[in-house]
């Protein structure tokens, strides 16, 4: 069975899919039986207990009204919910056995300063500083990663991108992370969820099992997900019948208008269409769930990187919310949960995110990537697939979990930062 998707990547926090660009070799089938017993308790438990059932007595009632109308409503739009054995296969159905090339970094960083150049070395780890790279770049992150990444797989020359034209279309892009002035969803952001989903992709081994379009698609896909974001939620853009919600009548009104504005800018102008190459089999729609998963995981997982920049992200992200909170004030709207300024508690609204939404999230996709490459293995082992040179046994598919020590810890921080506050005179 042949699968081509598109790198059109429309992705929803609950309703985890992108649209990818590839051509796929389905490994085997993995069902219910064969997910690992955390996943498959996982599953359980959000059959039985939805966010929008959530027990006031477990979380603040604004942060679960918060976690139920972000993380429930597209769900809702489709009238079923999106199951664990699903994204499974999706991942399954995406992927075929295809040994990526290696490559260096080549020409496109040659125009970097030294100290980029030198910080870009550590674009494999997970607690890469993003906003040291934005600093010393002078507000360029987004495209020194992209540039980075496309370099090290060979992006331009496989797919017969000219450098002037991949130039052009980063800085449009930035443009547009930047037209609204964010405080969180800006360039910044997009350039952090780029280089986490690459980690999660070359630290785990299975960039070995891609096809470069997989894997183009894949990248893709994270740098342009967030494009033109207003800085308003869904629900905001509905309340107050926004043009967008108009357009795209109150439907996932963000995500449909991040993949028609990148589209847009590329139909309309060669000049930054760097997708013109391809053929159009290749860029044939066909949503798959295969890599969403992991750009998902990537957009929420600033809670799972160290307490600096967790820490950052969530004033961002706050001041964010807060100014969306001082809008609907201003028009007479009511104020949506979490961002009331004068009455949110930041620290119980992370600690609700963290245990309801990023911890089991970040397990769930360890244990998915675990069984999913334990099948590779097996097809190596006996014989009817071609095995890495470098990938002696199944320990070299599995990466480490820097979250599974961040994240507690992370938690054990807020609650620190509530008991200081408790102690602060009224």
């Amino acid at each position: 069975m042949r699968f081509r998707t598109v790198a059109a990547l429309i992705y929803w926090p609950c309703q985890t899919f992108a649209s990818c660009l590839c051509l796929s070799h389905p490994l085997q089938e993995m069902t219910d039986d064969t997910l690992p017993t955390t996943v498959k308790s996982q599953a359980n438990e959000t059959k039985s207990k939805d966010i929008d059932q959530i027990d006031s007595e477990d979380v603040p009632e604004e942060v679960r009204k918060w976690l139920a109308l972000t993380f429930t409503q597209s769900v809702n739009e489709q009238h079923q919910k999106v199951s664990f054995k699903s994204v499974a296969n999706a991942i399954r159905s995406g992927i075929r056995f295809d040994r990526l090339a290696r490559r260096s970094m080549s020409s496109g960083l040659d125009i970097v300063p030294d100290n980029v150049a030198e910080l870009l070395k550590n674009i494999n780890d997970w607690n890469f500083d993003v906003f040291l790279l934005n600093e010393l770049s002078e507000n360029n992150a987004l495209k020194c990663v992209s540039m980075a990444l496309f370099s090290k797989y060979n992006f331009l020359n496989k797919y017969k991108i000219p450098m002037v034209k991949f130039e052009a279309f980063l800085n449009k892009l930035q443009q547009g992370y930047s037209k609204h002035n964010n405080p969180y969803h800006n360039l910044v952001h997009a350039a952090d969820v780029t280089q986490t989903a690459h980690w999660l992709l070359a630290q785990s081994g299975l960039v070995e099992c891609l096809t470069d379009l997989e894997l183009f698609a894949y990248l893709f896909a994270a740098m342009v997900h967030d494009f033109e974001h207003t800085g308003h939620t869904n629900n905001y853009h509905v309340q107050s019948s926004s043009d967008y919600a108009l357009i795209y009548n109150d439907r996932s009104v963000l995500e449909n208008h991040h993949v028609s504005a990148i589209f847009r800018l590329m139909h309309d102008s060669s000049q930054y269409n760097i997708l013109e190459k391809l053929t159009k089999e290749e860029i044939r729609i066909d949503k798959t769930k295969a890599l969403s998963f992991l750009i998902h995981c990537s957009d929420i997982s600033h809670p799972a990187k160290i307490w600096p920049f967790h820490f950052r992200w969530t004033e961002q992200l706050m001041e964010e919310f807060f100014r969306q909170g001082d809008l609907e004030m201003a028009m007479g709207n009511p104020i949506s949960p979490l961002c009331d300024r004068l009455t949110v508690n930041i620290a119980d609204s992370q600690i609700a995110f963290i245990d309801f939404i990023v911890e089991p999230t970040m397990i769930i996709c360890s244990e998915l990537l675990a069984k999913l490459l334990e099948p590779v293995l097996q097809a190596f082992d006996s014989g009817s697939g071609e095995r890495p040179k470098q990938l002696n046994s199944i320990d070299d598919f599995r990466m480490s979990q820097p979250w599974m020590k961040i994240i507690p810890e992370n938690r054990m921080k807020w609650k620190e930062y509530i008991a200081q506050q408790n102690k602060l005179p009224e």
